[in-house]
């Protein structure tokens, strides 16, 4: 009898400790599940930015030509002010568009420049002039609605993407825009690789470091190594990663091909940072990133290749010989 109820006793704890675990990974997945959710595209964020400037351009030429009307007993033609304030927005957003004033990679600090604002509009204002647009230069009206709607416009766009910024960065410190990244390689790189994608607010999320080799191998230090290469895969194809960082040194070039290989069937995009622009470089924010075509050969884009690793080869150079120097070379 006795031992019949230490193993119904146990039995009953086994199950519970078991349910707990399912509970708490089920929790965690659908955390993840919700996170998934809440994300953004960057390029949506931006598209209805430039629709908000856009807008800001159109009401910016039909209320005050509605008031100017009205208070001054003119007529106007509904249909032309309308055709020459789309006219000019589309020129105007082509115009911001140029001067990267929408880039998907300050999300989280969107650029408002009030002289490119107002360049912009006076530049699309003119060009629409020459577009057929009404201009008269003895009818003084055009002029002073010309003049109010730059000024209604400016002022408008410029309010709109204060708030904006506001807004997108809010939702970058929620999460919203996140990157998801992770480095493969413990090290020296790894830990240089970790301290700069840890800036806040910045949309990218370090999601830890992945290594296989044994760990009384490894330099870990402060590293919180997450698993190993099959973890790595199994997580990417999840769909819980954006980004994977080969930080591996520039000897290694074999052991990074063969990884790069096993991760290109992953729905991400693989980068490499090697010692030439980390290890090498004591001060200095110098750093590289390139193709895996520039460790790996190929019979149908060799001279592409070719190129790659001449370029990671140059900049790991110009790294080195600029980077105590303050210089940030960049090689994507």
């Amino acid at each position: 009898y006795q031992p019949a109820v230490r193993r119904a006793v146990w039995e009953f704890e086994y199950m519970s400790v078991t349910s707990l675990g399912s509970l708490e990974t089920a929790g965690r997945v659908a955390g993840e599940r919700s996170a998934l959710a809440r994300r953004v595209s960057r390029r949506v964020a931006m598209d209805l930015v430039g629709l908000a400037d856009v807008t800001a351009v159109v009401l910016g030429a039909i209320l005050p030509a509605w008031i100017y009307a009205e208070a001054g007993g003119l007529e106007i033609n509904q249909v032309t002010i309308v055709k020459s304030a789309l006219v000019t927005s589309m020129l105007f957003f082509v115009c911001m568009q140029a001067w990267n004033m929408y880039d998907t990679s300050r999300v989280n600090d969107l650029p408002i420049h009030p002289g490119r604002i107002l360049a912009a509009l006076i530049m699309a204002t003119f060009a629409a002039l020459g577009l057929g647009v009404p201009f008269s230069v003895a009818e003084v009206h055009l002029w002073i609605w010309y003049a109010a709607w730059i000024s209604a416009s400016f002022v408008a766009i410029l309010g709109l993407r204060l708030v904006c910024r506001a807004v997108l960065q809010k939702m970058t410190a929620a999460g919203a825009f996140d990157t998801r990244v992770a480095v493969f390689g413990a090290g020296e790189i790894a830990r240089r690789v970790q301290e700069s994608l840890k800036s806040e607010g910045t949309g990218i999320r370090f999601v830890g470091v992945y290594d296989d080799r044994p760990r009384d191998r490894l330099d870990a230090g402060n590293l919180d190594i997450k698993g190993r290469l099959e973890d790595l895969m199994a997580q990417g194809r999840k769909g819980a990663i954006d980004q994977i960082v080969i930080a591996l040194p520039q000897s290694a070039d074999r052991r990074m091909a063969m990884i790069a290989n096993q991760l290109q069937q992953l729905p991400v995009s693989i980068h490499m940072v090697t010692h030439l622009s980390s290890d090498l470089v004591e001060d200095g924010p110098a750093n590289k990133v390139s193709s895996i075509g520039g460790v790996r050969g190929s019979a149908l884009v060799g001279a592409y290749n070719i190129s790659r690793a001449a370029g990671m080869q140059l900049v790991g150079n110009l790294a080195v010989e600029w980077g105590p120097s303050d210089v940030r070379v960049n090689c994507i």
